[in-house]
């Protein structure tokens, strides 16, 4: 089964089976009351463990828990259209925001928040990050609808009985 996560600097889609394989291999879910992801970013490795007791997902950036949660929850809609300068207004946009989390990460240059508008960078291939980054959405709703997310420090933390990954920001 192939599990889909949105774009994002540093994200684990591509070798996130081999990451849950062997974290499931080390600690199953039969072996702790849960497990507790405190950087979670695109979701890549959360999205594998759903079958553990209890699933969180936390991540300090405010902007990208209000959009797990909208999504979740099947109250966000990805924009039909955007272009440059849309994509400049959604930057200056007050936090914490779905929208600017959306925009900031998926149609943003390598996933990097806000790292400059993706489309434009294309070099004439035919790729649309507006649609990418929309499909990867549609496809991990279903994945998170038991996950519980938190916008919070690592530090405070205080998980008992957990299995913690972590995969610190760069």
């Amino acid at each position: 089964m192939y599990i889909y996560s949105m774009k994002y600097l540093g994200g684990k889609n591509k070798i996130s089976k081999y990451i849950a394989d062997f974290i499931r291999n080390s600690v199953g879910p039969d072996m702790v009351d849960g497990y507790l992801e405190p950087f979670c970013g695109s979701l890549a490795i959360t999205v594998r463990m759903t079958d553990y007791k209890k699933v969180i997902a936390s991540d300090i950036h405010s902007d990208l828990i209000k959009l797990w949660k909208e999504v979740q929850k099947n109250k966000f809609t990805p924009p039909a259209t955007l272009n440059e300068e849309q994509w400049k207004e959604i930057k200056t946009r007050k936090s914490p925001s779905a929208l600017k989390a959306f925009v900031g990460f998926g149609c943003s240059f390598g996933g990097k928040y806000f790292g400059g508008y993706a489309q434009k960078y294309t070099n004439g291939k035919k790729e649309d990050y507006l649609k990418a980054v929309t499909n990867s959405i549609n496809k991990i709703r279903p994945q998170i609808k038991d996950v519980k997310f938190y916008n919070k420090d690592y530090n405070k933390w205080r998980p008992k009985n957990m299995l913690i990954y972590c995969d610190p920001p760069y």
